[in-house]
């Protein structure tokens, strides 16, 4: 078969081919900002309303791409048969390269996020990635519209890299290609080409280390992100998105006992999380429990529910099925339940998907390094007289200051208050509050009245999950008296006084009234407060 040499048509063609070269990566270019500018987005407002994957990596991308390659490649041989400097084409091959392969990662993450959530470690490295590959093309881009137009930098003038290329007949002269004979020919040109190649890179050492030490550092950064990002577990600070739901590790804590100072179980302890929770969707989210476990090494630990309501002090307990609304943020605790002697590092885990083929399943984790702190203390115990400020703040998170001024004993208590419909429409109201619910003669129930002052801080976790003193009296109080010899002790029954300030009302055994000792018992976790009234 005989074909004629194709250099000198490549020579005339040389502008040419820089500019459709240059076409080609500047329309690769747009569209690499305009996913960096979607993922930016992403991490900034974690919402995933985006066109789809399609619109953003489709296949002309793919067409420009290659044909920019085979462009490079021919350049590249032409300059190397004209024995001119190749090696621009060379790192302009191998970007291309890189490239098209961090498009096809690209398109396979945007095609699984339409189904499946994405995590803000994944939006980290495809924002960084889109900056890596962008910066290099740019340089590209400049060099190809020089060498489009023509202009020589070092000699400041125009056609002087075309004229230095010289067409000479040799580059069009005719011939023969013979294929599948003569073997021994091919095999003598391979095995010269090899040792050519040897001569190259003995002969440009410098330049090939240098380039090497830039990609090492370049894939070391990236590699270093990567692994930071998504491989290590994420620091307690740090947050992910799993199922639109961004997830962020605020507190951890580690305690035997409830928020009364309690032994929950013997043998057990109990880590409890405090959850940041964002839901960008569009719709109202409920969390899956079971998505979200302990790890202790190889150990899985679920969500332990039936315990989550004993630690108010802690933060607001997550209850099953509670709805979290489109667009809002709200915290919440989760805890597990663990064996009392495991070592206390451990790692939260989200799980976001599944991966693997028929009977090889394994189980995708979003994982957040839990730093526990644990907060049992030896009891401390304060006695106080009536009138006497007591000041609380278990955890550093509960600030409340009380006073007990003073206390009655009574059956029942009577109040007289105005309410207005208007400027000029009052009424005269009375309130009755009874120990005896059931309007018995022989009620063995009477009540003790408390006049006291209280200041709770808004920020408390007593505030956002009590709200009022009344509930917390009725969660953290114990009324203790003693009868001769014989001591007795009531968890406090709040009785309903929501419209009488300043007064709590609650219900006792009526043996207090025979009692010789009396006192309020307050048990805050580790302190416990106790009111001299008897």
């Amino acid at each position: 078969m005989v074909l004629r040499k194709p250099y000198a048509f490549l020579i005339k063609h040389f502008k040419l081919i820089h500019i459709i070269i240059l076409f080609c990566i500047s329309i690769a270019l747009f569209n690499l900002n305009d996913i960096s500018t979607l993922f930016r987005t992403l991490q900034r407002t974690s919402t995933y309303v985006y066109a789809g994957a399609d619109i953003y990596v489709n296949h002309g991308i793919y067409v420009f791409l290659i044909i920019a390659l085979v462009l490079s490649t021919i350049v590249y041989y032409l300059f190397k048969i004209k024995k001119k400097p190749n090696k621009l084409y060379l790192f302009l091959l191998i970007y291309l390269i890189a490239t098209i392969c961090c498009y096809a990662y690209i398109f396979r993450t945007l095609k699984i996020v339409m189904d499946t959530a994405l995590s803000s470690d994944t939006i980290i490295l495809i924002k960084d990635l889109t900056l890596l590959l962008s910066l290099p093309g740019y340089v590209f881009v400049l060099i190809c519209l020089i060498r489009g137009i023509g202009f020589n930098i070092k000699k400041f003038n125009f056609s002087k890299d075309l004229d230095d290329l010289q067409i000479s007949d040799k580059d069009r002269e005719e011939f023969e290609f013979t294929l599948g004979q003569n073997i021994y020919k091919y095999m003598r040109t391979l095995r010269r080409s090899i040792r050519e190649f040897k001569y190259y890179i003995l002969e440009n050492k410098f330049a090939i280390s240098l380039t090497t030490i830039v990609v090492v550092i370049i894939l070391g950064v990236v590699g270093f992100n990567y692994y930071k990002n998504y491989i290590r577990g994420l620091q307690e600070t740090e947050s992910a998105i799993v199922d639109n739901i961004t997830y962020t590790v605020l507190d951890s804590y580690v305690t035997k006992y409830d928020f009364n100072g309690d032994r929950i179980k013997e043998g057990y302890k109990y880590v409890v999380v405090n959850l940041s929770l964002y839901n960008s969707s569009l719709k109202a989210k409920t969390l899956n429990l079971r998505k979200i476990v302990l790890a202790n090494g190889k150990l899985i630990y679920r969500t332990t529910n039936f315990v989550n309501n004993k630690f108010y002090d802690l933060g607001k307990p997550y209850i099953e099925k509670q709805v979290l609304p489109a667009g809002s943020k709200s915290e919440a605790t989760v805890a597990f339940e663990v064996p009392e002697k495991l070592n206390d590092a451990y790692t939260l885990k989200v799980q976001y998907s599944l991966s693997g083929m028929f009977n090889n399943v394994s189980l995708d984790y979003k994982n957040f390094m839990v730093n526990v702190k644990s907060i049992d203390k030896d009891e401390n115990v304060v006695n106080h007289n009536l009138n006497e400020n007591i000041i609380v703040n278990p955890v550093d998170k509960n600030y409340l200051k009380f006073n007990i001024k003073s206390y009655l004993i009574k059956d029942s208590y009577s109040s007289k208050y105005v309410k207005c419909k208007s400027v000029n429409t009052c009424y005269l109201l009375s309130n009755v509050i009874s120990s005896n619910s059931n309007n018995s003669m022989f009620s063995n129930k009477t009540m003790i009245i408390l006049d006291y002052d209280a200041f709770i801080d808004n920020e408390a976790n007593y505030y956002s999950n009590l709200r009022t003193v009344n509930n917390i009296f009725g969660n953290y109080m114990t009324i203790v008296y003693k009868i001769g010899n014989k001591i007795k002790s009531e968890k406090a029954i709040m009785l309903d006084s929501n419209d009488i300030d300043n007064k709590l009302f609650i219900s006792v055994d009526r043996d207090v009234t025979s009692a010789d000792e009396i006192y309020l018992q307050f048990d805050f976790r580790n302190d416990r407060h106790i009111v001299n009234l008897k």
